[in-house]
């Protein structure tokens, strides 16, 4: 049909432009959607061009870092960026801000402001430091720190003045060399070296007074006696060579040889020979004679530290009267325990030793008694080197060998007799190492004259030492409890807690005094020595009195004398009572401090004693303890029987002193020594384990 036909094409025609309109889609969805991409990046680009901060450009970025603006986006985010640092630079003004600017935004135009900002501020700073160095340099005004100043500021404004400083002072120290000298050719190498000194008229006019009287010098000098001296002085008493003239007189006296060689007068060569003598080589380096002296004890150190040190045995002289070498011999004994024995090649020097004294006394009696070279080098170790029995004894035998030395021991008998004749010079042999072996050595003694005298000997030590500390001195603190601490004084007194002494022990009544102290020790350290024996030895350290304990237990053997602990002595200062001071609790009735010790130490238990019956528990002296210190000890320490931190720096004092305020002195009171000696107020007083308590 007709209408059929028609109806066809007119669907067949719609179809294709379906078909075409579906193929046109796509594209046109892709063009709108790039259209539509670039106007948003573009509205994008012009707000952030408006805002125009760090911001908007950084956020530009990651969302169009691929747009036709990117670049220019880039470039103005770095000027904002350099913008931002060179203010920040601005602000701190610091020579590392502009570094750190630079190390950024090297390009920027800012970068040759920073650049001269830094050498501005390097210059000012390096101002400074010099006016600073200047300052302590000037203050100081020596040759080697001017010198140290230039090398760091040459160029600075103080250069110039540091190098006529160093050329001045450099010119004074050669002056005072010259006077020092005081000789013609040295002053006319002062002229010629220093002609714009101005000790050049100074050097001129005593060049003139010394050739004025040169002439009549040298023929003293060639005469070169004490007469002829003399002499000289009579008649010249205003010549220049006065002073050489007295140090010639001088000079020919005996002086010891340790002194000749530290003045530069003479010059020594001294070697081994053995170990019963030793070769000296001696000649004058001065134009008159001088006379040597070589005591008894004279010290003669071995170069190599292997090899025995020696002693002389017999003092000597030797007058010195050319400058031709003088070769003797001199006896001597070994002065240390077992080294090697010296030779020819060994070189010693010569020195004063400490023992020389002690040496003059001994020898004497060495020689007197008659006694062989075994019991002379036995006393002579237990003089010099605090021998002990085991280390007593190592006699070395000559060898040609080094390390292959032969030995002989020595036995009880030489030991003793050496102690005796020690003694017999006035040796406190008590205070020695060897009087702790006195038990081997009776033991190993056969009956006789010298058993008996160490037997009486050791009998009366201790009966020395137990009527310097017998019972009585002291007293039986029984246990107890306690509030240790105070919450009234310092930090390290806190906290207030509870404390036991759970076992007896005894504690002297007073403090040692100076009797005691001098009873077993070798000399009296005390300030206040003038006081008298009764007064409280004072400038003690820590570690001597640890000697002290040793020698006293050593005197009572079974015996545990020591220090108390801290908690001990607060215990027994406070004798049971809770105030600030033990006892009748006011401080001037009970002991001495600044307002009424008149500056010095006071004798013992002049005032009254606590509770427990202690005197000058507070006050007179600071009595060391036996803890280390510890700020915060407090806190963790036990309850039963503390006794302080198991290390430390500073060692505990208590009680306060003569020199020191009231509040020093409370029971509760800590203070801190090192432990060395404390001029004038350091003593201590001797707690003694009770017998079946020990510690």
């Amino acid at each position: 049909m007709p209408g059929e036909g028609v109806s066809r094409r007119h669907t067949e025609e719609r179809t294709v432009r379906r078909a075409r309109t579906s193929t046109k889609a796509p594209l046109v969805l892709c063009l709108a959607i790039l259209l539509g991409a670039c106007a948003t990046a573009g509205d994008h680009w012009m707000q952030t061009q408006e805002r125009d901060t760090i911001e908007s450009y950084e956020g530009f970025l990651r969302r169009h870092g691929d747009s036709e603006w990117t670049e220019e986006a880039s470039a103005r985010l770095e000027v904002l960026l350099a913008e931002r640092g060179w203010g920040v630079a601005r602000e701190r003004d610091e020579v590392e801000s502009y570094e750190e600017f630079l190390g950024r935004h090297g390009d920027s135009e800012h970068a040759e402001e920073a650049r001269a900002r830094i050498e501005v501020l390097l210059t000012e700073r390096d101002r400074r430091i010099a006016e600073r160095d200047w300052r302590i340099v000037r203050g100081r005004d020596e040759v080697e720190l001017y010198e140290e100043f230039l090398r760091h500021h040459g160029a600075s404004e103080y250069a110039q003045e540091a190098r006529t400083r160093i050329e001045t002072l450099g010119s004074e120290m050669e002056w005072t060399a010259t006077r020092e000298a005081d000789r013609i050719s040295v002053y006319e190498g002062f002229l010629l070296r220093n002609p714009r000194s101005r000790r050049v008229q100074d050097a001129n006019d005593r060049l003139a007074l010394l050739n004025r009287y040169l002439d009549g010098w040298l023929g003293v000098e060639e005469a070169a006696t004490v007469s002829a001296y003399r002499e000289y002085l009579a008649r010249n008493p205003g010549s220049p060579f006065a002073s050489r003239a007295r140090e010639a007189v001088a000079g020919m006296q005996a002086r010891h040889l340790a002194d000749l060689l530290m003045d530069g007068k003479v010059e020594a060569r001294v070697v081994g020979s053995g170990i019963q003598a030793i070769s000296v080589s001696l000649r004058r380096l001065v134009s008159y004679p001088v006379t040597a002296e070589l005591p008894v004890g004279i010290y003669f150190v071995s170069e190599d530290p292997s090899v025995q040190n020696m002693v002389s045995t017999r003092g000597t002289s030797r007058i010195l009267d050319t400058d031709e070498w003088v070769e003797f011999s001199v006896p001597v004994a070994c002065a240390n325990l077992a080294r090697e024995v010296p030779y020819g090649q060994d070189s010693f020097s010569v020195q004063r030793s400490p023992h020389e004294r002690t040496l003059a006394n001994l020898m004497p009696v060495l020689e007197s008694a008659g006694v062989g070279s075994g019991v002379r080098q036995a006393a002579v170790w237990i003089a010099t080197d605090n021998a002990d029995y085991a280390g007593l004894g190592i006699l070395e035998r000559p060898s040609p060998f080094r390390g292959m030395l032969g030995s002989r021991r020595i036995e009880e008998h030489q030991a003793a007799l050496a102690m005796q004749l020690c003694a017999e010079a006035g040796i406190a042999v008590t205070h020695r190492a060897i009087w702790e072996d006195r038990r081997r050595i009776l033991d190993g003694l056969a009956d006789g004259a010298v058993k008996r005298w160490l037997q009486q000997y050791a009998e009366a030590v201790v009966g020395a030492a137990r009527e310097l500390l017998d019972p009585e001195r002291f007293v039986l603190i029984q246990p107890g409890s306690f509030r240790m601490g105070s919450t009234a004084g310092d930090v390290d007194e806190q906290p207030v807690h509870n404390v036991s002494i759970n076992r007896p022990f005894y504690l002297q009544k007073t403090e040692v005094t100076q009797r005691q102290w001098n009873s077993l020790m070798d000399a009296n350290p005390s300030r206040f020595h003038s006081c008298g024996d009764t007064c409280p030895v004072e400038s003690v350290g820590w570690e001597e009195i640890q000697e002290f304990l040793r020698r006293l237990n050593a005197a009572d053997p079974g015996a545990n004398y020591r220090l108390p602990t801290e908690a001990e002595w607060e215990y027994a200062a406070r004798a049971g009572t809770a105030g600030e001071y033990g006892g009748v609790g006011m401080l001037d009735q009970m002991g001495w401090y600044d307002e009424n010790s008149a500056g010095r130490t006071h004798p013992a238990a002049q005032k009254q004693a606590n509770a427990w019956g202690l005197f000058d528990m507070h006050g007179n002296v600071w009595e060391w303890v036996q803890d280390w210190y510890g700020e915060d000890y407090y806190a963790v320490s036990p309850t039963n029987n503390p006794s302080g931190p198991a290390s430390g720096q500073v060692r505990v004092m208590r009680g306060g002193s003569w020199f020191d305020r009231a509040s020093f002195a409370r029971s509760a009171f800590r203070w801190v020594g090192s432990s060395s000696p404390q001029r004038g107020t350091a003593g201590f007083r001797v707690a003694m384990t009770a017998r079946g308590g020990g510690r």
